[in-house]
């Protein structure tokens, strides 16, 4: 048995993408001729970002299972339309979520689109990639609720 935050860095850091065990990252020879060790360059980024993270409480749980007032919360589920994660997620039950905690916190999410109800704070385009083969271009987007409609 491993520890927990050893098993967290095998499944984002030596995984393809940072997708959860999503297939192993490896050395990879670039179209350039070059090499790139991505798990190696994953450990670095995380080892350079550490220092800023010391005070910065992490928590892996169920969104349903956060109750908290006066928090900032930073939400980033499984995007709907995409791959789907080993678990299946309710995007609906989800956003009925935010929207309730938001009466009581400042709550960020991050997706491609979001109801009807929230509004869009910040968006760039960027390339996804699941694999060698394919790569699409994306608008990835920060929403909040409009607390006006509650």
């Amino acid at each position: 048995m491993f520890r927990p935050e050893v098993v967290a860095l095998a499944g984002f850091c030596a995984t393809y993408n940072a997708k959860w065990f999503g297939g192993y990252a490896g050395i990879v020879k670039t179209k350039i001729g070059t090499f790139r060790n991505y798990y190696d360059e994953a450990v670095r980024n995380v080892l350079k970002q550490a220092p800023a993270m010391l005070d910065v409480k992490f928590d892996c749980r169920s969104f349903a299972d956060v109750q908290c007032e006066n928090c900032l919360v930073y939400c980033d589920p499984p995007y709907e339309g995409t791959t789907k994660y080993v678990e299946e997620f309710d995007h609906s039950q989800y956003w009925e979520w935010v929207r309730r905690i938001s009466r009581k916190n400042i709550v960020v999410c991050s997706e491609y689109n979001a109801p009807e109800d929230f509004s869009c704070i910040w968006e760039m385009e960027t390339v996804t990639t699941l694999d060698k083969a394919s790569r699409n271009r994306t608008i990835e987007r920060l929403f909040v609720f409009r607390n006006d409609r509650i």
